[in-house]
């Protein structure tokens, strides 16, 4: 199953995100996370905030 989140208003530049997207892009949601808590950018801790959102927001599409 597939669940949007958007991030928005976050202060940093889109060319700092792109980096980090190409990483995690196509994986799941866990090994994302996993692989976002070892890089040392301030970006990956938007990421996981994002993921962890998207996943919350998937279970309840599928409890509701």
């Amino acid at each position: 199953m597939e669940a949007i989140a958007k991030a928005r208003y976050v202060r940093i530049s889109p060319k700092k995100l792109r980096e980090l997207r190409e990483l995690v892009l196509g994986k799941e949601a866990n090994e994302a996370i996993d692989i976002l808590k070892n890089v040392p950018k301030k970006g990956s801790k938007i990421y996981i905030n994002t993921i962890k959102s998207a996943v919350a927001n998937g279970n309840q599409k599928v409890q509701g």
